[in-house]
């Protein structure tokens, strides 16, 4: 027995040795978003009687490299889907080119999400929401983060942005509208549109540009040049600050310099004019 055990002791200790007089192929790697550089750990044994090593490594969608330590973007083939690449690392010896060794692992690469998003305004008179109209992206896993003019508005799925928090920038400028969307998996797309809109520019109605007189105008006394009803007037923001529904031909208004919207009935149409108050 004593005999039959020092032969399995030195057999175990032999193979031991042995393992570690020889290449060793290994490397790690951990699992990228679309369009992000993957960097391999190289964990190679390579003993020194083999004189170092050359590296060889096929990273499965028809690239190779080289290097001891290569950092390497994957061509995907399938936008929007996982993808799984095999990769290879074939190891040679430098003193003894016969001596070689190779091991080979998968990497994931994970889709980026489809940020994209269109937008409208819910147009009420007296207020103007801001609704997302269309979006590419609606997965209730993923995390949402909505940036009007560079402020955080939101992080629901699909928000609705009511007056009061729109209406600083309901003046016709040009605003940055962005959606941030990040997966489970931590791959993150931005999205950025333009948010311009002002309610005095909205052509719901049919534009008349001979429908006040004078423009500007003066008195106080907005005279049209038809007899008309449901006249509206509302200020550059887009809020309705008069009203008259009666038939007439003239309203009085005393509203502060500035521009001004005026909307009026005629015949089952609505028209429009510009309205300038000095």
């Amino acid at each position: 027995m004593k005999k039959v055990a020092t032969v399995i002791i030195c057999f175990l200790f032999s193979s031991q040795v042995f393992a570690q007089d020889t290449l060793q192929a290994k490397f790690s790697v951990v699992d990228v978003c679309d369009g992000v550089e993957a960097v391999f750990t190289n964990t190679s044994k390579v003993p020194v009687k083999f004189g170092g090593a050359n590296y060889f490594w096929f990273f499965g969608d028809g690239t190779t490299s080289t290097d001891q330590f290569p950092k390497h973007t994957f061509t995907k083939t399938k936008p929007g889907e996982e993808e799984r690449f095999e990769v290879k690392l074939v190891i040679q010896s430098k003193s003894i080119p016969s001596e070689k060794d190779s091991t080979s692992s998968f990497i994931t690469i994970y889709p980026n999400p489809d940020a994209s998003f269109t937008w409208d305004v819910d147009n009420k008179g007296n207020t103007q929401d801001v609704i997302i109209a269309s979006q590419a992206t609606t997965d209730a896993t993923n995390f949402y983060q909505w940036n009007l003019a560079g402020v955080v508005k939101s992080n629901d799925i699909t928000p609705k942005f009511l007056y009061a928090e729109v209406q600083p920038y309901l003046d016709g400028k040009n605003y940055d509208f962005t959606l941030l969307v990040r997966t489970v998996d931590m791959c993150e797309s931005t999205y950025k549109t333009t948010f311009n809109y002002n309610p005095l520019s909205v052509e719901e109605v049919t534009h008349e540009p001979q429908l006040l007189y004078p423009n500007p105008i003066q008195n106080g006394m907005v005279n049209f040049s038809k007899m008309v009803s449901k006249v509206e007037i509302r200020n550059y923001a887009g809020q309705v600050i008069f009203v008259h529904e009666g038939f007439t031909n003239q309203v009085k208004f005393d509203g502060i310099a500035g521009l001004y919207s005026v909307t009026a009935n005629y015949n089952g149409t609505l028209l429009s004019q510009k309205l300038v108050v000095e």
